[in-house]
């Protein structure tokens, strides 16, 4: 993942406190999270999402070229926070192409907003290879 991929997550991560309220530290584990994110069979490229747990606060994540991600806490904490929750996107939180080359941030932010019930994990563990498959088509 470049520095500029990094950069955004920990941008988002801060974002994503902000959305998500500030309020007393609580004493959840988190867990690191990275893998690859697709639509349809195809790398989501330059994108950026959420994990929102159902109780907690939510982690942001950013892809690179390859759809490769890496999920952030906090600003110097990678992951998602342990439990059952859901991947989220907002349209215009997002770089990802549109086109021939990619999915556009607005379609994956109209199938899966924020509260969806379509992208629901349960996150038990480190995860290095965690894949997040997604579909426009269905």
């Amino acid at each position: 993942m470049n520095k500029l991929n990094i950069v955004s997550v920990l941008a988002l991560a801060f974002a994503a406190a902000l959305v998500a309220g500030c309020g007393p530290k609580l004493p959840y584990k988190v867990v690191p999270l990275e893998g690859t994110i697709t639509c349809d069979g195809e790398p989501v490229r330059n994108c950026s999402f959420f994990f929102m747990p159902d109780e907690g606060r939510s982690s942001a994540g950013a892809s690179d070229q390859d759809g490769h991600f890496i999920m952030a806490y906090t600003s110097d904490v990678a992951g998602v926070q342990v439990g059952k929750g859901h991947f989220y996107f907002i349209a215009g939180s997002g770089l990802a192409q549109s086109g021939e080359d990619g999915v556009s941030v607005s379609a994956l932010a109209t199938k899966y907003p924020r509260g969806n019930d379509k992208l629901v994990y349960t996150i038990e563990k480190e995860d290095k290879n965690f894949e997040l498959k997604l579909s426009l088509n269905d």
